[in-house]
């Protein structure tokens, strides 16, 4: 069991950040689901992208190891900003 990110995005270029901490080293699942097609992006505590990928409405799921730390998910519309509605990123 994991954790559920639930967020909205409203047009015009939103931008959502979640705060996520890890006290050791861990591989995990992100997966989404939603109304609306996303980008999500991991960044380290420095700002340093991790990796980015993109979401149809459910379709992404990817794996990433994360060491002890602050990182932080950055959440967009995958199309330029133009989309609005729920999305929903689960953690596990």
């Amino acid at each position: 069991s994991g954790d559920t990110i639930v967020g909205d995005l409203s047009g015009g270029g939103d931008v959502d950040f979640v705060r996520l901490s890890f006290t050791s080293n861990v591989t995990k699942r992100l997966f989404s689901n939603g109304e609306v097609d996303v980008v999500f992006r991991v960044f380290d505590q420095d700002y340093q992208s991790v990796g980015t990928w993109g979401a149809d409405k459910g379709d992404a799921e990817r794996e990433v190891a994360f060491n002890r730390g602050l990182y932080y998910l950055r959440i967009t519309g995958a199309a330029s900003g133009a989309e609005s509605g729920t999305y929903q990123i689960a953690i596990e």
